[in-house]
């Protein structure tokens, strides 16, 4: 099976009007050429169907609502965000996205041990017995439900927090990684964050309250850097 880390509903969303997207392999250090449609990336592929459930399920509860809100207002993320009904769609969306992340490293055997290690680094403090290394373990036994579980866990924590929308310089548009949440202790605006770009133009990041936060120029790059740092090995840009 194929499993998207990265939903493609957002993927699109960095995408031109044919479906291209510009792909950066960092293994080679150069975009891949042609450029790949949005459905083409973004995707491991699996021999088991080990979480073939939850994947539905998340793909219907969670993909879908976010599918339709982008289609009814035509991909305009801000529309979306000014609506805080749609706050709790967006917080398991992050949700989602930030286990996905996990059970992608993992799954990525010469990179698995590397990986895990330098994302469980980043981990807030709050998290990191959620995602302890006896858990990773499980993991990569294969356990039932192990999935379910991080997600769950990691849902009731983030919904204690507010999102912030999050809007590039005008010189600027963000990218997204093959690891899509960017997550630094060491943050641009505080202490611990959770920053997750939802487009080209516009991200959403956990904070402690509601609002818009307007990036410089230099906090725009910024972010930009850490997303090309932080993914293992595909970035993905508008082209």
């Amino acid at each position: 099976m194929n499993s998207h880390f990265i939903s493609r509903i957002i993927l699109k969303n960095f995408s031109n009007s044919t479906g291209e997207i510009k792909t950066f392999d960092k293994e080679s250090n150069l975009f891949v050429k042609p450029n790949y449609h949005f459905s083409r990336v973004g995707y491991i592929k699996l021999s088991e169907d080990l979480f073939t459930e939850s994947e539905s399920r998340w793909n219907r509860k969670i993909e879908n609502k976010i599918g339709n809100l982008l289609q009814k207002h035509k991909g305009d993320v801000y529309k979306i965000y000014m609506n805080v009904e749609n706050h709790l769609a967006l917080n398991k969306l992050i949700a989602l996205h930030f286990v996905r992340s996990f059970f992608f490293l993992v799954r990525l055997q010469e990179v698995a041990s590397e990986s895990t290690n330098k994302l469980l680094r980043k981990v807030p403090d709050e998290l990191r017995s959620v995602v302890a290394n006896d858990f990773l373990a499980k993991v990569v036994q294969n356990t039932p439900n192990i999935m379910d579980d991080l997600y769950n866990k990691t849902k009731n924590h983030l919904n204690k927090y507010k999102l912030e929308l999050v809007i590039p310089s005008k010189k600027e548009k963000f990218i997204i990684g093959d690891i899509p949440i960017i997550n630094n202790k060491q943050a641009i605006k505080s202490s611990e964050f959770l920053v997750m770009p939802l487009s080209p133009d516009f991200a959403i990041s956990v904070a402690r309250k509601n609002g818009i936060w307007n990036l410089s120029t230099k906090d725009t790059r910024k972010l930009k850097k850490m997303t090309k740092r932080d993914s293992i090995r595909y970035w993905f840009c508008k082209p």
